[in-house]
């Protein structure tokens, strides 16, 4: 839930497309570009795929993702390597760094916000 109240959520499609929205009240609006790809390219779409596994807002209000993806895409064409955590900025999303790494699946389930509101670090949380 984002600060203004508002859900954000991800959804993968039948293929290898993740989007994240958000819930205006009355309709899902977009939040970012599509994300694409997996971080383990042994993995099956179907063992696996691309998505996104945990969502935070830093106390600066910045939306971060971490998840099993590897880029953003915009009309078909890779935007951005993001290896796994990327932030909002506008409209796009923009890598953490190096990303998470690129051999093997993220599994993480949240993000706790670190005191810089530029580092997220990976948490944990019971089932």
């Amino acid at each position: 839930v984002a600060p203004d109240g508002s859900i954000i959520a991800s959804a993968r499609n039948s293929g290898s497309t993740v989007f994240v929205h958000r819930w205006d009240g009355t309709v899902w609006r977009p939040v970012g570009d599509t994300l694409a790809g997996e971080l383990d390219p042994a993995a099956s779409p179907q063992q696996f795929g691309p998505r996104v596994r945990a969502m935070a807002i830093s106390p600066a209000g910045n939306l971060y993702i971490a998840g099993n993806f590897r880029t953003s895409t915009a009309n078909g064409q890779t935007r951005r390597t993001l290896n796994g955590v990327a932030r909002l900025v506008g409209d796009r999303w923009e890598p953490v760094g190096p990303g998470l790494g690129t051999n093997g699946a993220v599994t993480m389930r949240t993000l706790m916000g670190a005191r810089s509101s530029t580092r997220p670090r990976a948490g944990q949380t019971a089932r």
